[in-house]
Parts: structure tokens; sequence; C-alpha cells
């Protein structure tokens, strides 16, 4: 491929200064095109560098030309183009990819509203990296008014949630807006519109007129960016065992994926993610049992008291709800490197919703095991009944651990994790799904024989 081979006519216009929006109206940053045509045609006069000297300015393309577009470069945010030429070689040059909202005419001006009125949103349209780096600078981006951690450590957060009450988009009061790490790989924006194990607090939700409004605006902001695109499609994924969770998909400028999931009377949840990202870990290839395995026995891990646990299970806080069973769950699911969160996982166990600050809800021991079976179903995993008592239990709990695999343990009202054990002194480690300050406690043996109604493991 011939890079740096320069000309000024009739492709390229003299180095001028770049002409921009005269009213203001169209940010200059952010708003960048996120599909990958195979040709496209010049709107305006455009910087061009060299491919081989990034910072090396050719000239600027001329409007109206038509360029075949080859790859992405500069993360994303440049596009490698040729000018063909018939018997002579191609023109290459890099161009910034364009900005959306420029090309949409009047539409933006249509669309602006929408996009003001989703202050979160717009942040990451606006944004010269709606994804930065560092985790200071993406914190800063999101939660400009503060925040607090329920999941993690300030140091190294599993979960991230927005202080305040400025967070209402569309006419809509969302329960809470969240950045989430559990799985470090795919970080995601999470805004949970409405939840039944919320509900109570809620009692006016208008469930079908909310739904209707988000999918309305989404729609309104993929058909002025991408008109008879494909920007917008539903995808239904199988997460683990027989879940099955469907997700409306739209695309947006500046490498946004905005997943719409809901489900009636049971959920309703915005995901919004980088769309280049999540591209690069579906090609992946996913983890084999034997490097579950490997990667399971290597968080087992002793404490400088002698206690053998297991690291690094991730906190996923039920909060006051009784979602005790599927938030245990979840946590194991998400330490075995599967997305799935407890909402879907109530709604495969028929949890019962919060209707009070006296009446959690919760799940029936039944339902609760037909869960963890049915979670099982096509999966490499399976439920294990390793109920015991006395020496059996402690051998149990010690197999286990050592192996990796947390152990779901039923207590009188509630399940919690069996992470750990002393070997000298009869003690187990246990954690609670209640956020920080429950992921590691201790408890003598004779307790725990007093509480324990049941173990299972979901074995790998």
């Amino acid at each position: 491929m011939p890079f740096g081979i320069r000309f000024t006519y009739p492709v390229f216009l003299a180095l001028v200064p770049f002409l921009g929006n005269s009213t203001g109206a169209i940010p200059d940053n952010g708003y960048r095109l996120h599909t990958l045509p195979e040709r496209w045609e010049i709107r305006e006069p455009t910087p061009a560098f060299d491919p081989d000297e990034p910072d090396a300015k050719l000239g600027e393309l001329r409007k109206g030309i038509e360029v075949n577009v080859r790859e992405r470069r500069a993360g994303g945010k440049q596009w490698l183009v040729e000018y063909p030429r018939r018997n002579r070689d191609s023109i290459f040059a890099l161009i910034d990819v364009p900005n959306a909202a420029r090309i949409t005419g009047h539409g933006f001006d249509e669309i602006r509203p929408v996009i003001d009125d989703f202050p979160l949103l717009r942040r990451l349209l606006e944004a010269e990296r709606p994804w930065p780096e560092t985790l200071d600078e993406r914190l800063a981006l999101y939660f400009p008014d503060g925040y607090r951690v329920p999941a993690g450590t300030r140091e190294d957060p599993q979960r991230v949630v927005a202080r305040g009450n400025r967070w209402r988009f569309w006419g809509i009061d969302p329960i809470t807006v969240a950045y989430d790490r559990v799985h470090n790989e795919r970080p995601r924006l999470i805004v949970e519109v409405w939840t039944k194990g919320e509900a109570f607090r809620r009692p006016d939700f208008r469930e079908n007129s909310v739904r209707n409004t988000i999918r309305r605006n989404l729609e309104h902001l993929v058909n002025t960016f991408d008109p008879g695109g494909d920007s917008q499609f539903r995808e239904r994924v199988q997460t683990v065992g027989v879940i099955r969770e469907g997700s409306e998909i739209f695309l947006l400028p500046n490498d946004i994926r905005v997943s719409f999931r809901h489900e009636r009377d049971e959920y309703m949840i915005l995901e919004i993610e980088s769309a280049d990202n999540l591209a690069a870990l579906e090609e992946r290839a996913p983890r084999s049992r034997e490097e579950l395995r490997e990667f399971l026995e290597s968080r087992v891990a002793t404490t400088d008291s002698g206690h053998v646990h297991i690291d690094g299970i991730p906190m996923v806080n039920q909060g006051d709800k009784g979602y005790c069973v599927v938030a245990s769950m979840a946590r194991v699911f998400n330490f075995y490197g599967l997305h799935v969160d407890m909402h879907g996982l109530a709604r495969l166990a028929g949890t019962l919703p919060q209707r009070s600050f006296d009446d959690a809800g919760g799940t029936f021991r039944a339902d609760a095991l037909n869960a963890m079976q049915r979670s099982t179903i096509n999966s490499p995993f399976r439920r294990r009944d390793i109920s015991s008592t006395g020496r059996s239990a402690q051998r149990n709990i010690r197999r286990y651990v050592d192996r990796g695999i947390p152990v779901l343990w039923v207590i009188p009202g509630h399940m919690n994790l069996i992470i750990g054990y002393h070997p000298e002194n009869d003690t187990i480690v246990y954690s609670d799904s209640w956020g920080p300050g429950h992921e590691f406690k201790v408890m003598p043996w004779e307790y725990f024989e007093r509480l324990n109604l049941g173990m299972w493991v979901l074995e790998p």
C-alpha cells in the first residue's frame, strides 16, 4: 500500500483554517461516526495527514470527492482513506472520523433537546474520549457531582454509584446510576430505571409509558445519526443455563453502545458501554473448563491469621431487597467470568419483590434450588448438594474452598457464601451480599452448626 504520496490539487485544497460551525451550536468534540462505510463523500474541507507521519498535514480534502475507507486508526479517532485514480497510484491519507452532528444538517437541531435532557449521555457523546484510560478520568467524566463505592474499595472499586439526585433524564427518575467494574475487561455504565425489588418505593411507576419514552428517544437518536443503517437491532443472549435475556441495542456516535434491557414486571435497565471494546472481547475464545479450574485454584490465598480463603469474589449488593439467593448466585457466576445479574436470576427464581420496609420479599427454598438447577442446564456447571454436618461438613467446605469454588450456604431466612476456613481453629470465613464490610467475615464452628440449613455448589 503506497503511503506518503502528496498532491495539492485537485484532491487537496490549499492549507487553510478548518471551517467550523459559525453558530457554535454543534460541538467540535465527540460525535464521531461509529460506522465504517466502504466509501465516503467528503462533506466539507477536511484536513488530511500522512499515514506514515500522522502529524504531517498533507492539505485538505476538498468537498465532494469520494474516498474508500480502509480502516480505523489512532484508537478509532481517524480513518485511513484511499482516493483511487485511473492509471495512477492511489492517494492514501488519514482524516479525523467525521463528526456525525455536523453531517446531519438540521436533524441535529431537532435531536439536540433529546440529548440535552439526558446529561450523562450528552457528556459521553461530546467527550473527546468517552472511555478514558484511567479510572479517575472516567469517574470525573461520568460523575462530576461525586460518587460512593458500594462494592470493592476506593482504590479498586467494583461498582461506583453516582451521588446526588440530578440524574433525571427524559422525565424519568432512575433508581441508581452506576459504573460497573465487576468484569474489569467489560466496564459499563448501568442506569437502573426500575426493578421489581424496588417497586414498592415507586407505586406510581408507569412501566409502559416509561419504556415507550426510552425506546422512542433512542430510536430518534439512531435515525438522526444513521438513517437507514443497521444501528438498531434486537439481541437475545443466553447468559447461563436457561436464562435468556433480550435487549434492544442502539449504536450511537462516539463509540457508544446502549443496551435497553426490559422484562415486564421484572426490570428496566440501560447499559452503556464501548462498542469497540465489546466487539474485541467477542473475538476472544471463551475460557475452557481447564482454564477456569486453573483460574479458580489461583484465587485461593491464606491471610496472615492463617485463614485459607477464596480471594476476589465480586460483590453484588442486594440492598434492602430480599435478593440474597439471586445476589449470591450472581456473585458465583460473576466470579466464574459470566455476565449474569441478580435481576435476571430473580426472574428465573420467582423471587418475590419487596412490598414494604417490613416485607423485603425473597425466594422460597424450593424455588432457589430449582433456579440453581435450571441455571446449570446446557452449561459447563452442575449443582451439587453438599449439605452435611459435623466433620463431614468441614471436609466438604475445605475440599471446595481449596479448589476455589464458593459454597452457597443457607441459614434461617438468608443465603450467603462460605469462602474459607481456618485449618487449626475450626472457624469458617463467609461473605454476605450487603456491600462493603461484608466481603470477609469469620464465624466459630459451633455457630455454623447452629445455623446450617444446607450447602450447595455450582461446580465447573
